[in-house]
């Protein structure tokens, strides 16, 4: 009988464990992207760099993943949407 105890509290505390090992990793926010957001031929605006992004210096920022401007300034995205191009949508560079 006392294996048999030890090996139950073995599993059940190797059960604790490794839930709070998932909980800890599903508490650490990932970049968030639209369910919709993969597939052939999705491209993401702006990364959270910016580096795909075309702004006037020390203008648009990205903290905690909002998107905020220090002034009343355009951001545009450096990669060209052509598939908008067909729709009657003016894109004006």
């Amino acid at each position: 009988m006392p294996y048999l105890y030890r090996m139950q509290t073995i599993k059940i505390t190797g059960l604790l464990l490794l839930s709070v090992l998932a909980l800890r990793s599903a508490a650490q926010e990932p970049e968030y992207l639209h369910p919709h957001a993969s597939g052939k031929g999705w491209h993401l605006l702006f990364d959270k760099s910016l580096s795909n992004a075309i702004f006037p210096d020390s203008v648009w920022t990205v903290a905690d993943g909002v998107l905020t401007a220090s002034k009343d300034e355009s951001i545009w995205s450096a990669h060209l949407f052509p598939e908008y191009y067909d729709q009657g949508i003016e894109v004006i560079c």
